[in-house]
């Protein structure tokens, strides 16, 4: 049986037009998960037992839907998979001064296989 753990870790950040960050002056940002897909792993994954975290830095747009997501850490079997599974999550619209922004930041994927 296969375990995992999803953990947000969000960074604090948000963009404007590239994927260039800069940090947040104003109120902490609410960045709650509407639909945090969940990766599946291969059977040959799966009889390897690998573990071990994955963060997947994204970015979220204005709409609440990642538009891209890149593995920054984490077995290299696992990236790939993370990466699909993150591109698939959904998250509530963040707002700025009431205006929907871009935002970046990362899950962690904290896998138990």
């Amino acid at each position: 049986m296969r375990k995992i753990i999803i953990l947000l870790a969000f960074s604090f950040l948000f963009a404007q037009n590239s994927f260039s960050q800069r940090r947040h002056a104003g109120p902490v940002c609410n960045y709650r998960a509407t639909h945090l897909e969940k990766p599946s792993f291969s059977t040959e994954d799966t009889q390897k037992k690998i573990n071990g975290s994955v963060y997947v830095r994204i970015k979220i747009d204005k709409e609440g839907n990642v538009i891209s997501a890149k593995a920054q850490s984490g077995s290299p079997l696992l990236q790939l998979e993370a990466e699909e599974s993150a591109l698939k999550s959904k998250f509530e619209i963040t707002r700025l001064s009431g205006e929907p922004v871009e935002v970046g930041c990362t899950i962690v994927y904290n896998v138990y296989l």
